[in-house]
Formats: C-alpha cells, sequence, structure tokens
C-alpha cells in the first residue's frame, strides 16, 4: 500500500529523531493525533515497532 503525502511527511520527520511532540509542535496537532497517524503507518508499512518504521522509512522514502 502507498502513503499519502500526509503520511510520507509524518513519517520522514518521525525518521530524523523527531518525536510524538516535536512532530505534534511543527504540524499544529496534538501528540495524540501523532501518535494514532503513526500506528495507522507502522499499519501501512507492516512494521511492529518505531525502530523498524524509521528502517523502512531510510530505505523507501
Amino acid at each position: 500500500m502507498k502513503l499519502t503525502e500526509r503520511q510520507t511527511e509524518r513519517l520522514a520527520l518521525f525518521a530524523v529523531g523527531a518525536t510524538n511532540d516535536d512532530i505534534a509542535d511543527r504540524l499544529c496537532i496534538s501528540p495524540y493525533t501523532v501518535k494514532t497517524h503513526l500506528y495507522k503507518i507502522f499499519k501501512k508499512i507492516n512494521v511492529p515497532n518505531r525502530v523498524q518504521a524509521a528502517l523502512w522509512a531510510a530505505k523507501n522514502l
């Protein structure tokens, strides 16, 4: 499945070390919303955790 532009943006921020709070501040959304979005991204790219998501992003973004 392909990530949306917004999902790619969030994953790219996450992959360079931004915390949920950092992403929330930058995008003017709540940290809970960031957590929900990242969970959906993890499901979409079929990874179990943040480390695997960062590795996936490094290879695919």
